[in-house]
């Protein structure tokens, strides 16, 4: 492969957007999430062995197919080896979409994405400002550590990392299967098999639960407000009933709706 970068740039031969925005960032894209050791990662100069290139199953057309043969080339373990390039100002050119391309293909560093969305799905696993307030206790009653104190603002942001988390997994997830069932990515066994257990039908039932856990939360706070005759309440004390019920209720649709769409992408097709 060509390296512009390692070589010369003339003046009108790539824009400047491309030049220090878009192609420096895609390629460090490529270079963290399929660790391509290739510094210009767009450079369409190439050189390559016919039978090598046919055995990789490109299927993206334009300019993506630029992206789509370094990436499949990586993941085949093809040796790759820059050389310096110059680049000569001519007509100008379509911009690349390479960004759809790396969507598609889904890194298979799929770890790198899917521990910090679990570690946001858990954040009472780890400990608030370096003290002792978690998640749970913050649901509970407000926590001091020295001059700080934690209470339902920790609790709402805690709860929206959680949210957050679970977006990016189910994201995470769903490009992987996408990206295997359609031919980018290389079959993985182990994911393979992670998913004969986690089925629509076990994804349904944990959905459900996690419904029922917000609706029991919900008709506790419905309780207290009843006792109260239906007037004011503490609104600390409701926060920390009111903003779980309704993380959980939301959690609770997109595990139900996430199964749902997971199962549609590994229907098998002719």
């Amino acid at each position: 492969m060509g390296n512009r970068f390692a070589g010369s740039i003339e003046r009108g031969a790539m824009p400047p957007l491309h030049k220090y925005i878009g192609n420096p960032i895609l390629s460090a894209i490529g270079r963290i999430f399929f660790g391509i050791p290739v510094r210009d990662f767009h450079c369409g100069l190439r050189a390559f062995r016919r039978d090598a290139i046919l055995g990789l199953n490109l299927r993206t057309t334009g300019m993506e197919f630029a992206s789509e043969m370094v990436v499949k080339s990586s993941l085949a373990g093809l040796r790759m080896t820059e050389v310096p390039t110059n680049a000569l100002a001519r007509r100008s050119l379509a911009p690349a979409s390479s960004a759809l391309v790396a969507r598609r293909l889904a890194p298979p560093a799929l770890p790198a994405v899917v521990q910090p969305a679990l570690a946001l799905l858990l954040p009472w696993a780890g400990r608030a400002g370096g003290g002792s307030c978690t998640l749970r206790r913050a649901a509970a009653r407000a926590a001091s550590r020295g001059a700080y104190t934690f209470d339902v603002d920790t609790l709402t942001y805690a709860l929206g990392l959680v949210l957050i988390g679970t977006h990016i997994t189910v994201f995470a997830v769903s490009a992987k299967v996408f990206g295997t069932q359609e031919g980018f990515l290389p079959p993985n066994p182990q994911f393979e098999r992670l998913f004969k257990h986690i089925t629509l039908e076990t994804g349904l039932l944990f959905g459900c639960l996690l419904l029922l856990a917000g609706a029991g939360i919900l008709g506790y706070a419905i309780f207290l407000w009843h006792a109260a005759a239906f007037g004011a309440l503490s609104p600390t004390r409701m926060l920390r009933l009111t903003l779980p019920s309704a993380t959980l209720l939301m959690l609770g649709v997109e595990v139900i709706f996430g199964s749902f769409f997971l199962s549609l992408l590994g229907l098998n097709r002719r």
